[in-house]
């Protein structure tokens, strides 16, 4: 398959991407190859949206960079018992999804609305900090004081597939951010604690 199954009922076949990724990062650190507090996620267009779903449904990454994508109304956006986490969405304002679609199959968010969601869910503050790393990338920071954050960074007159050398910039805006967020650890479940998935 050429995507990922970034909800289900969408593609012909509903494979479990969710599961298969899950088992992935579990197998990796039941193996010790993986900290468990430094998994993250990142995906281009289909990969991007999956990465929204992973956000939702899944509590094993520390955080997530989307990219150049949309957000699904409905089954992206999160609610109990999603948990909160940092979220880096990269896109060019004449992307497709920029300012969100309609199809008969999925209704998206406008990259704003989803900011502003996720911004909402994670209790950050109503106010960015906003800085400028060039002349065509802007990045809008909402911070929640508890080391969540979610970012919008935005490429001025790009489209879908960004430019060579913006691609490399915002690919570097984005590991930074990954990799300075580390998921806390779940407290140790007794009898009859909710379990999570």
């Amino acid at each position: 398959m050429a995507k990922w199954n970034f909800m289900d009922q969408f593609h012909a076949v509903d494979h479990d991407d969710v599961g298969l990724v899950t088992g992935v990062a579990k197998g990796l650190i039941a193996a010790g190859v993986a900290d468990p507090r430094s998994i993250y996620a990142t995906g281009h267009s289909s990969g991007g949206l999956f990465c929204y779903r992973l956000a939702k449904q899944t509590d094993l990454f520390a955080a997530f960079a989307p990219m150049s994508c949309g957000m699904v109304k409905g089954a992206h956006t999160p609610a109990d018992p999603t948990r909160p986490v940092s979220i880096l969405q990269v896109i060019g304002d004449q992307d497709k999804s920029f300012h969100g679609s309609t199809n008969p199959k999925v209704t998206m968010y406008s990259a704003a609305q989803r900011i502003d969601l996720w911004r909402t869910f994670n209790g950050c503050a109503a106010q960015p900090v906003i800085s400028r790393p060039s002349e065509a990338v802007t990045l809008s920071k909402y911070s929640n004081g508890e080391a969540i954050e979610v970012v919008l960074c935005e490429v001025k007159g790009e489209g879908h597939h960004l430019r060579r050398d913006l691609r490399d910039e915002t690919d570097a805006i984005a590991l930074d951010f990954l990799l300075k967020h580390r998921r806390e650890q779940k407290p140790v479940q007794g009898p009859g604690s909710p379990r999570s998935e």
